[in-house]
């Protein structure tokens, strides 16, 4: 009994994790974004079957994730199906089948795309690159080094 108890809260975080993401609807587009973290990427990777869109947003020089991108996603006859907020760097969506067009801004850059959703079969992927977010440019000495380095 105590060992099943054990298993059973083991599982619980599992799944409270995958219950984090699910698709948010605005009219017959859905979306779902996430990623970050290990349970995010499963519970997306579980989902994927479902969509016919997939997003993946980086950064362009270190082709690291970002998110926080605000996403409009429209038929390519024209007028705004869903627009939502990024937040993680991959969206599935879910859309009939046929021609979209996608805009992305994140921090004042703003790309664009379009993409055949597929009536079944895997998501069609579209990658959207952005400038990587400026540093701070601060560099340590090396007595700051040596100081940070001892305990």
């Amino acid at each position: 009994m105590k060992t099943l108890a054990t298993l059973l809260a083991l599982a619980l975080p599992l799944g409270a994790a995958a219950q984090g993401i699910a698709f948010r609807h605005a009219g017959n587009i859905a979306w779902a974004c996430g990623g970050v973290g290990s349970d995010e990427r499963r519970a997306l990777d579980a989902m994927r079957g479902e969509a016919q869109l997939e997003l993946l947003l980086v950064t362009a020089g270190r082709g690291g994730y970002t998110s926080g991108a605000h996403v409009a996603i429209a038929s390519a006859k024209g007028g705004t199906a869903a627009t939502f907020d990024a937040d993680g760097p991959t969206c599935l969506v879910q859309a009939p089948a046929g021609a979209y067009r996608i805009e992305a801004t994140l921090n004042g850059t703003t790309r664009n795309a379009t993409a055949h959703a597929p009536a079944r079969g895997k998501p069609a992927r579209v990658v959207m690159s952005f400038p990587d977010e400026p540093g701070d440019d601060i560099r340590a000495s090396a007595e700051e080094k040596r100081e940070a380095a001892t305990p």
